[in-house]
């Protein structure tokens, strides 16, 4: 005889239920990506802004001139060095300094995902690729 009462659930519901958590995962591994993404280009334009700052100290200190090159003016910054990216193998900071005759730098940040339109490099600095992937700041005086 067979029993009319059996519980537990059918092979039916079993996968509905699997189907909305995979659906839920990926949902929110994309925008677990995204708030990461964001964050690590948070801290570059916080670099940037770090860099920007200590060569206008390195400015005010050494006669009115930015140094010849951004490694010698990155003494000026706590550590004693240009900074990391956070996200290990992107190409990410570049800075450029002509001390002396134009007396100029440019210090820029790749953000991030690549074809980024966040940024501000098409107003800053010239040559760094597509306008608005990199976030740039240039000299003050």
């Amino acid at each position: 005889m067979l029993k009319k009462n059996m519980r537990g659930f059918t092979l039916l519901e079993l996968l509905v239920v699997i189907s909305i958590i995979g659906i839920l995962i990926a949902i929110s591994a994309a925008a677990f990506t995204n708030a990461q993404q964001k964050a690590r280009n948070a801290k570059r334009q916080g670099d940037v802004s770090a860099m920007s700052k200590a060569f206008e100290q390195y400015y005010s200190i050494n006669a009115s001139s930015y140094g010849a090159n951004c490694t010698a003016m990155a003494g000026s910054m706590s550590g004693g060095s240009l900074p990391t990216d956070p996200k290990g193998g992107w190409t990410s900071y570049s800075c450029t300094s002509t001390g002396g005759v134009t007396n100029t730098y440019c210090v820029c940040a790749r953000l991030e995902p690549a074809g980024n339109t966040d940024g501000n490099s098409g107003a800053a600095c010239s040559g760094l690729g597509s306008a608005g992937e990199y976030f740039c700041l240039v000299q003050q005086q």
